[in-house]
Parts: structure tokens; sequence; C-alpha cells
């Protein structure tokens, strides 16, 4: 009797951890934006993004990202993140809610706060 209930608990564990494992793989692999444009500024990459967020701006520093390139083709939701200053050169620049164009390419419009990603895992495919 005991045999069989310590049996059943290894079995129930086991299913467990594999229900969580796929389960977890599944939601992450829909929560991302595809990638439809991406701009360059002279200290930024602004990734122009498509679906779900049609035409959001999401951008990152130059610095933090280089070694990316070639980028993937999705962005992770979960590593987008709002700011309210971006680091332009070796300073901060408070932006806030206010409209943000960089050169020619506008990066958000006022009222919200910048989409920023910061490093290589935020990019799949």
């Amino acid at each position: 009797m005991i045999n069989y209930i310590f049996f059943a608990c290894i079995l129930f564990l086991g299913l467990s951890i594999l229900s969580c494992s796929t389960g977890k793989n599944n939601f992450y692999s829909k929560r991302k934006v595809e990638i439809i444009k991406i701009d360059s500024t002279r200290d930024f990459y602004v990734f122009t993004v498509g679906k779900v967020y049609d035409g959001m701006k999401v951008i990152a520093e130059k610095g933090d990202v280089s070694s990316c390139q070639p980028f993937k083709k999705f962005i992770i939701i979960d590593s987008i993140q709002e700011v309210s200053k971006l680091k332009s050169g070796s300073k901060y620049v408070l932006i806030g809610f206010n409209e943000l164009t960089i050169g020619s390419i506008k990066i958000k419009n006022k009222g919200e706060l910048a989409k920023i990603v910061r490093n290589c895992m935020s990019f799949t495919n």
C-alpha cells in the first residue's frame, strides 16, 4: 500500500512538472510582436512593430544591442519597458510624456512613455 502511494506521488509530480514546462513554452511563444521596419538614428535603433500594436515604436540604444545584428524577426512583449528618460550619448535626457522626434523619425506621441528594449535577449524568431 505504501509503495502504491509513493509511486502515485512520483507519477503526479512528474506529470505536473511536464505540464508546467510545456505550458510555459506555449505562453511565451505567443507573447511577441513582429518587427515590421528598422530605422536608425545616431544613438538608437527604432523598431516599428505590427499586428496587435500596429505602428508602435520600440527603441533600443545602439550600445546595448549592436552585437545582436542581424536582428531577429520578433520582440518579446515582456521585455519592452516604458521609460521617461533616454540615454543620449553619455547623458540622460528627460522626455516624460512629450512628443519625441529624432531626425525625421517620430519615436512616440504626446501623452505616452517611450518603449525601449535593453539587450539581445529581447529578440526572438
